[in-house]
Formats: structure tokens, C-alpha cells, sequence
């Protein structure tokens, strides 16, 4: 057995590697958006109980991006790129005024908005329209204000979470894209 597992395969069908052999593998090294939090065509979930910020920190790190500030939170360190910011709870005018505040007197061309209050990701119509979208603006990070608005399904059933995560899995490589969600 551990003969079998001690070599690299060129075959077909995955094989797991043991250890020594992986450390002599040719791998890139991990890219991130955001050092240490947002990896390159990564997915990322933020959770926390209702009302404690969640939506601004997704809001101020989706413009940290766009604009290319050097840290995040005094902490990570962030990459410029394009961000497309999707919204399915707060409305354009709370989003109009809580960006005006923190952009204030700031030139942010790469951070796109919409308010999608009743948006199905997993209706063809709604996929089709995200990747209009993403083929349009061509993001580096997609952020997601709330995951559990963009789809009607159940997410304590696995099998439906695993379609979900299976759907923005492919949007992540077909668009080479981050995403982060809430």
C-alpha cells in the first residue's frame, strides 16, 4: 500500500499522494485579493449573528479592493481589483448612503452595485443574467450580501447546498473570480 501511494500517477484516476511526494510536487503558491482571507478564485463565507455589521464590512472591504488600500482593517493586506457587489437585503438608498460615506472623496471606477432584492441564482434567468454581468465588468471579486437571499432553496438540506456551492464553484472558474459572502 504505501508503495502504491508513494509515487505520482500520470493516470486518469486520482490517487492519493502520500506526504513526501506532495512536497515534491510543482504547486503555485496560494494568490490571495485579500492576504490571508480572500484567496484568488477562492470562495469565502462570512458569519455572525443578525445586526452586528456584517453587511459594512463587506461593504468597506468591497471598496478596499476597488480602490486598492494598502490594508484591511490595519491588517490584511489587499490587492487592487474589480469588484462586483451584489445587495439582496438593504436597498439603493441605504446603499447610496452608507458608500457615500465611505467613499467620500474617492475616485472608485471598479466597484460595481446592484440591488438584487429578489434574485434566484439558481433559476436559469437569474445565471444567465449574473454572467452577463460577470462577462460584462469582468470582477476579481464577486461579494454576495447574503447568500441566503440569491437562491429559493433549503439550506439545511445538504443536497441543495451542495447545488448552490456547486453553481458558484463554476461561476469561479468559468470567470476566474473570488467570491465572498455573507
Amino acid at each position: 500500500l504505501n508503495e502504491k501511494y508513494s509515487k505520482a500517477k500520470s493516470s486518469d484516476e486520482p490517487v492519493p499522494l502520500s506526504l513526501p511526494v506532495l512536497m515534491t510536487q510543482e504547486i503555485l503558491p496560494v494568490q490571495y485579493d485579500v492576504e490571508g482571507w480572500v484567496q484568488k478564485m477562492g470562495r469565502s463565507l462570512v458569519t455572525a449573528s443578525n445586526n452586528v455589521g456584517k453587511s459594512i464590512m463587506l461593504m468597506q472591504l468591497a471598496l478596499a479592493v476597488a480602490i486598492g488600500y494598502s490594508l484591511f482593517l490595519s491588517k490584511f493586506t489587499v490587492k487592487k481589483g474589480k469588484v462586483l457587489y451584489l445587495d439582496c437585503e438593504m436597498g439603493w438608498s441605504i446603499l447610496k448612503q452608507r458608500f457615500s460615506l465611505m467613499a467620500k472623496n474617492l475616485d472608485v471606477p471598479d466597484l460595481y452595485i446592484q440591488y438584487v432584492p429578489t434574485f434566484d441564482l439558481m433559476s436559469s434567468e437569474g445565471r444567465q443574467v449574473l454572467e452577463r454581468w460577470l462577462t460584462d465588468i469582468k470582477p476579481d471579486l464577486l461579494v454576495v450580501d447574503s447568500l441566503g437571499n440569491i437562491h429559493g432553496l433549503d439550506e439545511i438540506k445538504g443536497q441543495d447546498i451542495r447545488r448552490i456551492t456547486r453553481c458558484i464553484d463554476e461561476l469561479r472558474a468559468k470567470h476566474g473570480i473570488a467570491v465572498l459572502m455573507s
